[in-house]
């Protein structure tokens, strides 16, 4: 009978280890991919509120850099690693598409490796 509650004692805690790193990377991934929906909807707030206070003005000059251009995001997706305390790192694939008339440019995402960072329970997008 021992052997059964240890045996299941041991389960529940990794079970519970394995949902705490699944949300901080589902948190993660989830700031990193408001991030960019931010930038394609050209929404300065949305940026504010998912960005650490240290990144705003970086990230802010990437959006206005963007101003009066047709952006998609094309083949986004993201992936994070394992959480480190309160840190975790975010990777995407795809790119940023954007067209001015005639003109196209690519803008790859897949070496940026974000740095996402939980504050107070709110995952935010550091840097890159």
């Amino acid at each position: 009978m021992t052997k059964r509650i240890m045996s299941f004692v041991v389960l529940v805690w990794f079970a519970l280890i394995f949902v705490a790193c699944s949300k901080a990377e589902n948190g993660a991934v989830t700031a990193v991919e408001r991030y960019y929906l931010a930038i394609v909807q050209q929404n300065q707030s949305d940026l504010s509120n998912v960005v650490c206070p240290a990144f705003e003005e970086q990230a802010s000059l990437e959006l206005n850099s963007f101003r009066g251009v047709k952006i998609e995001l094309v083949d986004f997706q993201c992936a994070a690693s394992e959480p480190q305390e309160n840190e975790t790192l975010v990777t995407c694939s795809g790119k940023i598409a954007a067209s001015y008339g005639n003109e196209k440019m690519d803008f790859p995402l897949e070496e940026r490796v974000h740095h996402v960072t939980n504050a107070s329970g709110d995952w935010l997008v550091c840097g890159y």
